[in-house]
């Protein structure tokens, strides 16, 4: 290896070696701003749970503040070059992340008056994903000039996702060689690289509400009964029989019964998560 080798030899070449081994460790970490954001269960997305879905859990009232994405994992390259110009190779990779999603949770009446806004907390999702893949490489030279294209397919599962994320990544090179008066050589060079995913519908997956958000819970309803509460102990202290009072009193009720269909919307959704 590689077939033709020794002609290359011959001509006064020195060929790249017949094997080889590429090992990496990849650590990465982004910010995400959440735009857009949208939540169903099940497989109707107009069934009652997710009209509630839509009205109460949403990119507005979660108010998110910050998002991190954090991914690492070793990546494993072998290959051999079957030709002096050609290269073909197998990829493996094991890979690891979260994201971490802090948020503020408020919510408005219809009038767009806050009938509730928490404090911020936080939450983190963890994932584990496995690739494998092929790839090509062809290469050519003249004198100490050289132009490399190189193309892969890879597919990748995790258990967030029902299918496999399929991905084909092509690259191309031109440089130059650079010798040295000690026999060492730097490459320079430009490049291209394009990359597509096969599966252009999308991909689903399924995960339940209270691990993305185990505390949201734990967090609205407490403040939900202790805003009634003070809005009940404040109603009680004014005086229906003054106008001023009366119009206090009347938007007090208006938020007390946004917050009991908040209440009711929320009860309804975590009960059809836990069953």
């Amino acid at each position: 290896m590689p077939i033709w080798g020794q002609k290359v030899v011959d001509r006064g070449y020195e060929p790249q070696l017949p094997f080889g081994v590429n090992i990496n460790y990849i650590y990465n970490n982004m910010d995400l701003e959440i735009s857009e954001f949208a939540l169903s269960v099940g497989s109707d997305p107009s069934s009652e749970l997710n009209q509630l879905l839509n009205e109460y859990v949403t990119v507005e009232t979660l108010n998110f503040q910050t998002t991190t994405a954090q991914t690492s994992g070793v990546n494993v390259r072998l290959d051999a070059w079957i030709l002096p110009i050609l290269n073909v190779y197998g990829i493996y990779a094991a890979n690891s992340g979260q994201t971490g999603v802090s948020l503020q949770p408020e919510w408005f009446d219809e009038d767009g008056d806050l009938v509730l806004s928490l404090p911020e907390f936080g939450s983190t999702v963890e994932f584990d994903a496995t690739t494998f893949g092929f790839g090509t490489t062809l290469v050519y030279g003249y004198k100490d000039n050289f132009l490399s294209v190189d193309t892969n397919y890879s597919r990748s599962t995790t258990a967030l996702l029902k299918k496999p994320v399929q991905l084909v990544v092509a690259s191309a090179r031109i440089g130059r060689i650079i010798n040295f008066s000690n026999n060492q050589k730097l490459a320079l060079y430009v490049g291209a690289m394009w990359r597509d995913f096969v599966e252009a519908k999308g991909n689903e997956g399924n995960i339940k509400l209270n691990e993305v958000f185990p505390e949201l819970g734990q967090n609205v309803f407490p403040a939900i009964d202790d805003k009634i509460a003070s809005n009940n102990n404040q109603i009680e202290q004014l005086d229906p029989s003054k106008p001023l009072e009366q119009a206090q009193i009347i938007k007090l009720e208006k938020t007390n019964t946004a917050l009991y269909a908040l209440s009711n919307g929320l009860t309804e959704i975590v009960a059809a998560e836990l069953n």
